[in-house]
């Protein structure tokens, strides 16, 4: 039991093993409410990589999904010739990672700061079909003085279910790295930036403790 301005209140039970925690406040079933709390230290990185020098991003909104594509070009040209996209919820993207990265871009900016001149890129020219396209809606961000890694993960709504329903484990499953230079990253935060403050605070944020963001470096 903790004390809470007077009040006993029942101290959060949380279920789960591995880099995924979750606690039911209101019992189990489909319609409980669910908690969940990522820690990244614990999760497996992605086993592939990408390294882009180019990103755009599409919007499905039928389908409330999200596509971003990395691409790489070889400069001076913005033609891209290698490309890969990864599919996420709007509402992940725009809503839950937007509003845990500002201390992020916060930290871009200071980064860019110390660059001479203007500096950030967005490329536009996605001619090029992708390599694959994959699906996540986790995003774990690093960002460093040169790079940014961007390690994107799945949760399964299937384990959610099952958590629910008998306090099984939910699985992180590794997706993708991508690697990018932090000149890029400001220009990838752009591309979020409308889109994002259109959303508003029609997403709520997701209780508890959940890592989205990391500054390293």
């Amino acid at each position: 039991m903790v004390k809470h301005k007077g009040v006993f209140r029942k101290k959060a039970v949380f279920f789960g093993k591995g880099p995924v925690r979750y606690t039911l406040p209101k019992g189990k079933g489909t319609d409980a409410p669910i908690e969940i709390r990522i820690d990244f230290s614990l999760a497996p990185p992605p086993p592939n990589y990408f390294y882009a020098n180019a990103v755009s991003l599409q919007l499905d909104k039928p389908l409330l999904m999200a596509a971003l594509s990395f691409g790489q070009r070889r400069p001076p040209s913005d033609k891209v010739s290698q490309r890969i996209d990864v599919a996420m919820p709007t509402a992940a993207l725009l809503g839950v990672f937007w509003q845990t990265t500002r201390s992020v871009e916060a930290a871009v900016d200071k980064v860019l700061q110390q660059l001479p001149g203007p500096v950030g890129q967005r490329v536009s020219t996605f001619d090029v079909e992708p390599n694959v396209t994959l699906f996540a809606n986790v995003i774990h961000i690093a960002v460093g003085a040169s790079d940014t890694t961007m390690d994107f993960y799945c949760l399964s709504s299937r384990d959610v279910y099952a958590a629910k329903m008998s306090n099984q484990e939910i699985s992180l499953q590794p997706i993708v790295r991508v690697y990018m230079s932090t000149v890029l990253t400001k220009s990838f935060f752009d591309l979020l930036r409308p889109h994002a403050l259109n959303m508003g605070k029609s997403v709520d944020m997701p209780k508890g403790g959940t890592k989205h963001a990391a500054i390293v470096g």
